[in-house]
């Protein structure tokens, strides 16, 4: 029954799965993004201060990486869980679709190999392991409820089940509590709202998880182990793309008319007050020059005024090419050191 223990170990729990992606992605990027600072910023410059505009594009760059990093990490580990694990077919040296003889004869070379009277007591464990798995591939029924149940069915509380209709009844009854409460949580977490990113993302990664399995693997993998790796691939997906979601979704507002009419007045309150203040501090440079009467001398605008046609003549390009050409001359001429 050891194969049975051995079966549940590669399959993520999801408690762990949660309580990872919770703390892990940010308590990481806090720590990239401080090496990275440290490493690449010259000394004497100043490093991003936390907030501003720098610091937040780069914290964004390094949380995507560091959702991707951690999804594929998630992935490759239950997969190396799903691989350190041999099936019964492979314990057997025989391939998935091999029949009772190819079966005999693969049982017949492992009991040359590890029966207690050849190999010693030592061996009798492994032994007790080939003939579980012998016994199951045999029988129809029982090679059919372990492709798709794993070595759980070897354990005692299988043992009832007689036909396939058996097993998939208990199969169901073991894993309803387990499907309904995920149910349960997808939509509590969409009736909140937390699950409205994404959408098209989720459901095409559902679509495509038989083939990002038959892609990252090498061998053939059985219903049960398909079923665990595209689990975890499913749930790491969801949790991953509700991680990025705050960085990517637009948080739109909807504006009623109360705000138009109070962002409106505000902005003529703003319009007011600059006004108000450019004729204040131009009253204040003609103050000097205002007359007791209240009008300001003539000579003063007839300079202003020269001085304004003064200095759109000199922004005009054939000016300033004139001046160019005629202003490094003069200065040749002169003393070194005058102006």
């Amino acid at each position: 029954m050891t194969a049975a223990a051995g079966a549940s170990s590669y399959n993520i729990g999801p408690v762990g799965s949660f309580i990872g992606w919770a703390f892990l992605p940010n308590l990481v990027t806090g720590w990239i993004q401080s090496f990275l600072y440290r490493l690449f910023t010259r000394a004497g410059d100043p490093m991003p201060q936390a907030g501003s505009p720098r610091y937040m594009r780069d914290r964004k760059y390094i949380y995507c990486f560091v959702i991707a990093s951690y999804l594929t990490f998630t992935i490759y580990e239950c997969w190396v869980g799903i691989a350190g694990h041999p099936t019964f077919y492979e314990m057997l040296g025989v391939p998935v679709d091999a029949d009772e003889k190819l079966i005999k004869r693969g049982f017949r070379k492992a009991t040359v190999k590890y029966h207690p009277d050849k190999a010693g007591s030592g061996a009798e464990h492994l032994f007790v392991q080939y003939k579980i798995a012998y016994d199951i591939l045999l029988d129809p029924v029982k090679r059919f409820a372990y492709e798709r149940l794993g070595p759980a069915m070897t354990l005692p509380d299988w043992a009832l089940c007689k036909t396939r209709y058996d097993f998939v009844a208990h199969a169901a009854w073991a894993k309803l509590p387990n499907y309904t409460g995920s149910l349960i949580v997808l939509v509590v977490l969409g009736t909140l709202g937390v699950l409205e990113f994404g959408k098209y993302w989720r459901f095409l990664s559902l679509a495509l998880s038989t083939r990002i399995i038959y892609f990252f693997t090498r061998r053939t993998l059985l219903p049960f182990e398909q079923v665990a790796l595209a689990q975890q691939i499913l749930l790491s997906a969801i949790i991953g793309i509700s991680q990025l979601a705050p960085l990517f979704q637009e948080r739109k507002t909807k504006w009623s008319e109360t705000m138009y009419s109070d962002y409106l007045d505000r902005l003529m309150a703003q319009a007011a007050a600059i006004k108000g203040e450019a004729k204040a501090a131009s009253d204040m440079e003609v103050a000097p020059f205002v007359r007791q009467d209240g009008s300001i001398d003539r000579d003063l605008k007839m300079q202003m005024a020269d001085w304004l046609v003064e200095r759109r003549i000199e922004s005009e390009p054939e000016m300033r090419d004139a001046l160019g050409r005629v202003l490094p001359k003069r200065r040749k001429d002169r003393p070194v050191g005058s102006k």
